[in-house]
């Protein structure tokens, strides 16, 4: 078995510090051989609902803490694998400045 990655990619900006990554892997077996793409992003953090993976604290209905994910990754839970995943991609984030809300915005602090 061989893996290789290619097109690696670590962002880190201010408002995603190194938190985020990309790349492409090439996977070969003997005579078979598939390209994938992959990100992933720190920390995992399991889910069952989308609300799991909340990264803002709402202490107005008894939730001190968020999930501890990036809330500029727009966290949702992808229930088949039970871990929140991004709904932002590598060039949404590389642009910090068109992100939008954060908790600190949508909680006014």
């Amino acid at each position: 078995m061989k893996v290789e990655f290619t097109k690696f990619n670590i962002l880190t900006n201010a408002k995603v510090p190194g938190t985020y990554i990309t790349s492409a892997i090439n996977y070969t077996e003997g005579s078979c051989a598939d390209q994938f793409d992959f990100v992933a992003f720190w920390p995992q953090v399991g889910c069952s609902t989308d609300s799991d993976c909340d990264p803002c604290a709402h202490p107005d209905q008894g939730i001190n803490f968020g999930s501890g994910l990036n809330p500029y990754f727009k966290p949702v839970c992808d229930t088949d694998l039970g871990i929140c995943k991004p709904t932002v991609s590598l060039a949404d984030l590389e642009n910090p400045a068109a992100l939008g809300v954060s908790c600190e915005s949508k909680d006014g602090g």
